[in-house]
């Protein structure tokens, strides 16, 4: 990421989504205090210049800035309210807060340079005072969305240091020495401002896609790309909540392959992992799209049936299952035949603990082995129910 793409208007489409959202919380979270203390001491600054000079345009324009952070506020408290949860509702939340951002700093920047064009004493220092805190604020604060931030800072400071420009040329040699300097000093001030901008932001974003990558490993099967256990729990508390307001079933398939030993003993374990991703990719392409397919360990998968009216479809889905796994692999040149058992446990009838279905749907799946290789099992409290064998 480069220091001109950091402040890109397309550098929003490169996040993923919950990168975004991410750091919009961050740009919303710590945003109330500093837009109700900007915009007190936007109109304390401007009742100070029009008590010294009588300038009504001043007093105006400070008016102005009050009355855009009072409205930032209220923005930001519906944000806390409602929070988004998509890329797309972030983008939305994230153009309001530009626009309250840019429209305020555009009247501290003007409200600064009208300040400077009075005939007084004390503006001078009062503006300098605004706009190192201001823009502190900008660059410490607001640097997660770089686009607003570096045009909010480059809002203030170019009227800011031009209004202070223009006084080195009004002035005495020796007092515009001094103007001279402030307007340096802003000038650096921004360009470095810029640059911290981008520098915290590149490390902000790659702490962020950082965790990312490490929590969708920890919920991830290295070998399949298949959830593990941790996200097939959180999917699971996801569809049952979901279960509860539709009032449909869920179905809990828990099978492993039949006759894999035998493949990693006579090929070895490279066969054996290359068989794994196989038959997970048959799998995922057997079930529907709102269908879960996770491994949780060695050559156990199971699949996450949800949305269902009757047993009869999970029957359904377990008897394809089987006929699609059980299809003849090529790997590596090798034709290898393996099999497939199904134990079925359904929710809410035999439990709405994933712990619980899990080892019910895997009792099923053992007394399936048992009676015979390739069958599908139901469990059925005490007894289990054997629909009938493979297609």
């Amino acid at each position: 990421m480069s220091w001109f793409k950091v402040f890109s208007p397309a550098e929003s489409a490169l996040l993923p989504g919950p990168v975004l959202v991410e750091l919009l919380d961050l740009l919303y979270d710590g945003a109330l205090l500093a837009i109700i203390s900007m915009g007190a001491l936007v109109g304390f600054m401007g009742l100070l210049v029009f008590a010294t000079s009588g300038d009504g345009l001043v007093i105006f324009i400070a008016a102005t800035g009050v009355l855009l952070n009072v409205g930032r506020a209220f923005d930001n408290l519906a944000y806390r309210r409602q929070r988004p949860c998509g890329a797309d509702t972030a983008i939305q939340w994230e153009r309001r807060y530009a626009i309250g951002s840019l429209g305020f700093a555009a009247t501290v920047g003007l409200f600064n340079f009208c300040s400077l064009r009075l005939d007084d004493r004390y503006a001078p220092m009062l503006i300098g005072g605004l706009f190192f805190g201001y823009a502190s604020s900008l660059i410490g604060r607001i640097y997660v969305r770089p686009l607003i931030s570096g045009a909010s800072l480059l809002l203030v400071a170019v009227p800011t240091a031009f209004g202070y420009g223009l006084l080195v040329l009004e002035r005495d040699p020796y007092v515009g020495i001094a103007y001279a300097t402030q307007t340096m000093l802003i000038t650096g001030f921004t360009v470095l401002g810029l640059l911290t901008i981008a520098q915290s932001y590149r490390a902000m974003v790659g702490q962020l896609l950082t965790k990312r990558d490490l929590a969708a490993m920890a919920q991830q099967d290295p070998l399949t790309n298949l959830p593990n256990r941790i996200l097939l729990r959180s999917r699971f508390e996801e569809i049952m909540a979901a279960r509860q307001r539709a009032g449909h079933l869920v179905a809990f398939h828990c099978l492993d392959l039949d006759r894999f030993k035998p493949v990693n003993d006579t090929f070895g374990h490279p066969i054996g992992d290359a068989l794994l991703q196989a038959v997970g990719n048959r799998l995922v392409r057997a079930v529907k799209a709102d269908d879960i397919v996770a491994r949780i360990g060695g050559d156990e998968f199971v699949v996450l049936q949800c949305g269902l009216h009757g047993a009869d479809e999970a029957e359904a889905l377990a008897q394809r299952v089987i006929r699609v796994t059980s299809a003849p692999y090529d790997i590596e040149g090798r034709q290898i035949s393996v099999g497939v058992s199904v134990g079925i446990a359904l929710a809410p009838q035999d439990g709405a603990d994933l712990e619980q279905l899990l080892a019910r749907a895997d009792a099923a799946l053992y007394r399936a082995k048992t009676s015979r290789r390739g069958t599908v099992a139901f469990w059925t409290g005490q007894s289990l129910s054997l629909p009938g064998a493979a297609a």
